[in-house]
């Protein structure tokens, strides 16, 4: 079977150059269809088989999910025809619905509409939320109507609501408002009704607000929800009191607090450093918000504490805004000592987004720190983006240190093949090979024997070798480079990563001859690397025996098989 490149498990934000160096992962092909199975497909919907249509329509459906193209042009008019046909026996009639809604076909719009005011449980529940997003308008007085009627059952009415939300017609305003007055209805009812009101109206509901915010859980949801289209002025009051109350649910604080993110943020940040000690992880995201969008210098050490933050994605989110807003000439210094600080500190969760930061903002001063926390962070996540910083930082001076530290690891990691330092061992590596550094070619070689140590920072060697270029030490490789290329033992095979490496390293070593031989008789031998990455990886070699311009390839359209009705191949001997 063939294998594709590992990915690695780190922060986006972390690049690989060996994998971009070049670039030799072909792009997804576009998949296609054979003309016979549309054919047989189109003769197939014509025949009166209710299970041999249902599988078509599933098809239909699969193969619009997978992304395949113009199937709306080739079987849009035939489903269609299948819809409103009185003959068809409901499974068909619903499925072909669903059909033409996975295609998107708006000019089905009135065929939804017809199925939908049968008022069948199934047929509104299908086609409700399919008419609300192609903002069918003729709907808005079915739904107001189901919305308000009593003896229209729980899942109908929340539909309803819930469409209306999208569509906000104004003339719903009058009778959701009344429903929020409804006593006996059901909360969850109510709280959608205030959804879809704070849509529709504008004004003339703090009132209403007020009076909600002094009742239960659902009630405090609801004044929240219908003032969602009110100025600031109306909001903040409500807003400030529902998320200041100590006792308050965390579902209440969340939607008072979006509520004035919006509408009124120079009040919600007077609140955000309450806020970034909730311990609700959704809390303490909008505190980073907050605080990212009201930014002054004075307020950049609270934004960069959040990095030591729980939730890994208000971590990220405060990152980003950091290395975004340190373009500002008022708040860079803020942020670089902020983040050094940050750094210094013991929490790993601080140290892995401090260390980005600072990497990405080329602060040569935090170098010591960041080999601090190479040296004593109990974490895999830290070290990795302290390795990867002192690479971007690329401080000529360290690489004597660097070098050290990886001669370290080596012996760390021998045989071990769940190393912790992998990952931090292959980014100071790949350092090496981008800036030439031949002093540390003598030790790379010692990665290249199998098994030697985990496949990540071997892979980062070999393809280091190649960036130094040939030397005294290089000049030779060529059969043992060429030996992990043909690495494919079923039992213990070489990793697919070190065998790329090794087929760019042998190309840039000047073994041209060598490796286009091999390339050109890949298809049969090596069964364990992809074919469309050993053809990339041809043309990305002879652009370099030719000194030309390297243009990744694009890949032919593939023809998906394995279809319902697809015949099959047989071979000759059957």
């Amino acid at each position: 079977m063939a294998m594709a490149q590992a990915t690695f498990n780190t922060d986006p934000i972390i690049d690989w150059p060996m994998r971009i160096d070049p670039n030799v992962t072909p792009p997804p092909s576009t998949a296609v269809l054979p003309k016979t199975v549309h054919q047989m497909w189109k003769t197939a919907l014509d025949r009166p088989e209710l299970e041999l249509r249902l599988a078509i329509l599933q098809s239909i459906d699969k193969a619009q999910q997978m992304g395949i193209s113009g199937l709306l042009d080739i079987y849009g008019m035939q489903v269609k025809s299948i819809a409103p046909n009185p003959k068809s026996s409901q499974p068909l009639a619903i499925k072909s619905v669903a059909t033409l809604i996975e295609l998107d076909d708006r000019s089905a719009s009135d065929i939804l509409i017809q199925f939908n005011k049968t008022g069948k449980t199934d047929w509104v529940l299908l086609t409700d939320s399919t008419l609300a997003k192609w903002q069918a308008s003729s709907m808005n007085d079915l739904w107001l109507s189901r919305a308000t009627n009593p003896k229209v059952s729980w899942a109908l009415r929340n539909s309803a609501l819930q469409q209306l939300t999208v569509t906000a017609p104004e003339k719903a305003q009058g009778p959701l408002r009344q429903l929020l007055g409804e006593s006996s209805l059901d909360p969850l009812l109510k709280l959608a009704a205030a959804k879809a009101l704070g849509q529709v109206a504008k004004r003339g509901l703090v009132a209403d607000a007020k009076r909600l915010a002094k009742g239960d859980i659902p009630s405090r949801l609801m004044a929240i929800a219908c003032l969602a289209n009110h100025d600031s002025n109306d909001v903040t009051d409500v807003a400030v009191d529902l998320m200041t109350n100590r006792n308050e649910d965390p579902a209440v604080i969340l939607a008072a607090g979006n509520l004035l993110l919006t509408k009124n943020p120079s009040e919600l940040v007077k609140h955000a450093q309450a806020l970034g000690e909730h311990a609700d992880a959704g809390i303490r995201q909008l505190a980073g918000q907050c605080l990212i969008d009201q930014i002054t210098a004075q307020r950049v050490p609270a934004l960069a504490q959040m990095l030591n933050d729980a939730n890994p994605q208000t971590r990220v989110m405060v990152r980003e805004a950091m290395i975004k807003l340190a373009q500002r000439d008022a708040l860079s210094d803020a942020i670089k000592s902020s983040a050094l600080n940050i750094l210094k500190q013991t929490q790993w969760q601080g140290q892995e987004q401090a260390a980005l930061i600072l990497g990405k903002l080329d602060i040569e001063s935090s170098v010591d720190a960041l080999f601090d926390v190479l040296d004593n962070a109990t974490r895999q996540e830290a070290r990795v983006a302290a390795a990867t910083a002192i690479r971007w930082l690329d401080i000529d001076s360290q690489k004597t240190v660097a070098l050290g530290r990886v001669q370290s690891l080596f012996a760390s990691m021998k045989s071990n093949m769940a190393s912790p330092h992998a990952m931090e061992s292959a980014q100071l590596i790949q350092w090496f090979g981008q800036t030439q550094y031949e002093p540390a070619t003598k030790h790379l070689l010692e990665y290249i024997p199998k098994n030697v140590v985990p496949s990540a920072p071997r892979e980062a060697a070999v393809w280091s070798i190649g960036k130094i270029g040939k030397n005294q030490l290089t000049q030779n490789l060529g059969n043992k480079l060429m030996g992990r290329v043909k690495d494919t033992n079923e039992m213990n095979p070489e990793s697919v990563d070190v065998q790329i490496a090794a087929i760019v390293t042998l190309v840039r070593l000047g073994h041209h001859s060598l490796i286009n031989r091999f390339l050109s008789a890949a298809g049969t031998s090596m069964a364990m690397l992809d074919l469309q990455v050993l053809e990339t990886c041809k043309v990305w070699a002879e652009s370099v025996e030719a000194g030309k311009p390297y243009v990744m390839p694009v890949p032919e359209p593939v023809t998906a098989s394995g279809w319902y009705l697809e015949p099959l191949k047989m071979s000759v001997d059957q």
